[in-house]
């Protein structure tokens, strides 16, 4: 088994973001470096450096004299679909909506490959609420920096907070996968699933950011039935339940959408469910006179679907995990 560190530098154009280089490492499973290359790519359009957002490494003229993107395509493609390599970044699916968006500008075929975010793996080992950026992951492991913004040089710099990371620990990045139960993301043509930790779906998780991360990924394995006693109604959740535990979230939008309801994210629904009168939003939206719904406890609902509450427990138990583990391959 090898692992293969990418990162992608873009210039901005348009809130479109066009590639100018794909920087990759592999290694073995002992971090030993294989293979590093940069990858430059000429975004082949008028730019200058200010449009790029951040430092760039290379110079104008290197650029525009690299090749354009479709001349590279098969080797970026090649090197992210070979099967024997765990393909691993940090911010990963910032740079997997690279690749779609210039397959999508060139109608080239998308990818297919599984990818893990360096940056999730470390955050929910620190108990990270949010989001940290390479620079201070860097900086927490007192490792030096050096080539800004040259995308071999980040997956480099991902690379080697990895492996400071396992060595603290004693074991391989395989196996940390494995133990944080960090679930791959996913790249099927030219739509993507995130990656996410599983441990955010228990209430233990108080990042609101990384349960909704979650949540999305959630929502993508279930799908709609037509007819049933909720037909054609929409249906919100109270924020204090819909993200408490996303095990039960998750049964219970289910439980929405296979009687013929639906769910919605936005305020926008027709009943709003909350618990022993506890809602957030009802005073707000009681007296906004262009809200047409109406609020329902959960023990209602539970009574018209014919659920038993004593059940409820025994049935959302591990759903979440049981759900995503039939579409994704968890190693």
């Amino acid at each position: 088994m090898r692992y293969l560190f990418f990162d992608i530098e873009c210039v901005h154009e348009k809130n479109v973001q066009y590639m100018l280089s794909f920087g990759y490492v592999i290694t073995d499973e002992d971090f030993n470096v294989i293979e590093k290359e940069d990858v430059l790519i000429n975004p082949n359009l008028p730019f200058s450096l200010t449009d790029v957002g951040v430092p760039v490494y290379y110079s104008i003229r290197e650029i525009l004299n690299s090749p354009i993107f479709p001349d590279v395509y098969n080797k970026i493609k090649e090197l992210l679909e070979d099967k024997s390599y765990y393909v691993i970044g940090h911010a990963i699916i910032n740079d997997v909506q690279y690749l779609i968006d210039e397959c999508i500008s060139y109608e080239l075929d998308g990818f297919n490959f599984e990818y893990y975010d360096a940056q999730l793996i470390y955050c929910y080992l620190n108990n990270e609420t949010r989001r940290v950026s390479l620079d201070n992951i860097l900086v927490s492991y007192a490792i030096e920096r050096s080539n800004l913004h040259r995308s071999d040089e980040d997956a480099y710099h991902t690379m080697i907070y990895l492996k400071s990371i396992c060595n603290q620990k004693g074991m391989t990045l395989k196996d940390l996968i494995k133990d944080t139960k960090a679930i791959p993301g996913v790249i099927k043509g030219k739509e993507t699933l995130e990656p996410f930790m599983l441990g955010w779906i228990h209430p233990s998780c108080n990042s609101i950011e990384f349960k909704q991360i979650a949540l999305n990924v959630g929502l993508t394995y279930l799908t709609n039935s037509n007819g049933g006693k909720l037909n054609g109604k929409t249906f919100g959740i109270n924020s204090k339940i819909l993200y408490h535990d996303l095990n039960f979230s998750l049964w219970l939008i289910n439980q929405i959408l296979s009687n013929g309801g639906s769910f919605s994210l936005s305020l926008d629904v027709d009943y709003f469910i909350h618990e022993y009168n506890d809602c957030p939003y009802q005073e707000k939206l009681s007296i906004n006179e262009s809200w047409c719904g109406d609020f329902i406890d959960i023990e209602e609902l539970y009574n018209y679907l014919g659920i038993n509450e004593e059940d409820v427990e025994t049935l959302s138990k591990d759903y979440f995990e049981r759900l995503v583990s039939q579409e994704v391959n968890i190693k």
